[in-house]
């Protein structure tokens, strides 16, 4: 079962509530779900990609694929990828893209051009402001730790929010990183700290492997949603 708020630190049972409108009109501002960190590509190229070519292959992904990352050489991650962008990721050996985003257009239109490139198309929905669903977790699992599946491309709208806390999931329940640990990536991908359900169902899994550690507190959360708002309000 999941919840929107974890129980045992930093967070009220109000605060979805508190955080919610703000964030909403956050969301729908290309400044902030439109904006990759600084050097977002450049930084996170440490891992070899699945191809003989490392090099060359990393450099047009990093090019064509906005907020490009490797996880390990059997799952990458990043933005959504134009048609170029899924050409060059097919041309660099990947096998299934997964598609976290929500939008029924935006899953059928994918899985069509997808599967026409010879991919194959998994569909997760998940939205930035819900728990993910243990079911969605454990779906995600499976074809992750599927060698047939790979090499794997996941992918949200922006590559920061979702695909970041899936990635987390991944490192808490498969290489044994810890939450902290795990939320500290997060943030260097862009992940913005209001979605809290999000933040939720990463510490959630930790806890549940029992491994608990504290979330960010209330008032980071807002301290860090008042510093984003006043930046969009400078820039109008």
């Amino acid at each position: 079962m999941t919840t929107s708020c974890v129980s045992h630190g930093g967070y009220s049972p109000m605060a979805p509530r508190c955080f919610g409108f703000v964030a909403s009109l956050l969301v729908s501002s290309s400044l902030f779900l439109g904006q990759l960190p600084a050097n977002a590509n450049s930084e996170k190229l440490s891992t070899p990609l699945p191809t003989t070519n490392t090099s060359a292959t990393a450099q047009v992904l990093t090019q064509v694929v906005p907020n490009f990352g490797v996880v390990t050489p059997f799952l990458l991650r990043g933005a959504q990828p134009s048609r170029q962008g899924f050409e060059a990721l097919k041309a660099a050996g990947v096998k299934t893209v997964i598609n976290l985003r929500d939008g029924k257009k935006d899953i059928s239109n994918e899985k069509e051009l997808v599967e026409s490139m010879g991919m194959k198309s998994v569909s997760i929905p998940l939205s930035v402001f819900k728990s993910v669903k243990d079911e969605d977790i454990e779906k995600f699992l499976k074809i992750v730790n599927d060698p047939k599946n790979g090499p794997i491309y996941m992918h949200c709208r922006q590559g920061q929010d979702r695909c970041g806390t899936m990635v987390a999931i991944y490192r808490l329940t498969q290489q044994n990183w810890g939450a902290t640990q795990a939320y500290d990536e997060m943030l260097k991908y862009g992940f913005h700290p209001f979605f809290i359900g999000l933040t939720n169902s990463m510490y959630r899994v930790a806890s549940n492997m029992g491994r608990p550690e504290t979330p960010p507190s209330a008032n980071e959360i807002y301290t860090d949603l008042k510093s984003r708002l006043k930046q969009a309000i400078g820039t109008i």
